[in-house]
């Protein structure tokens, strides 16, 4: 007995399609997604008015996956980040209670 999706009743292998078929049709797919973002999200236009914030956030997702996260230099600045946030915070708990 075999589970299929609701779209397949039977294996997708035997269907007389080849793989070639198939490989065409995801590329065409492929194609009309990446036709839907650019006509739908113009990143130059975005890019025209804010150049900056685009290219501090291509710097930051080229840095993510090049596994910038996992690297000592990230866990230096996260914890100089958390001790900037945490310590202005704790203080100002602090001088709220004694009041």
């Amino acid at each position: 007995m075999h589970v299929y999706d609701d779209d397949f009743s039977e294996s997708p292998l035997s269907d007389d399609s080849t793989i070639a078929d198939k490989t065409q049709r995801v590329a065409e797919d492929l194609r009309g997604l990446f036709d839907t973002v650019r006509n739908d999200y113009p990143i130059g236009k975005y890019y025209e008015e804010n150049p900056y914030i685009v290219l501090a956030a291509a710097a930051g997702v080229g840095y993510v996956l090049a596994g910038g996260l996992l690297s000592p230099f990230t866990r230096r600045l996260m914890r100089v980040g958390m001790k900037a946030l945490v310590l202005p915070m704790a203080a100002s708990q602090l001088k709220g209670t004694n009041k």
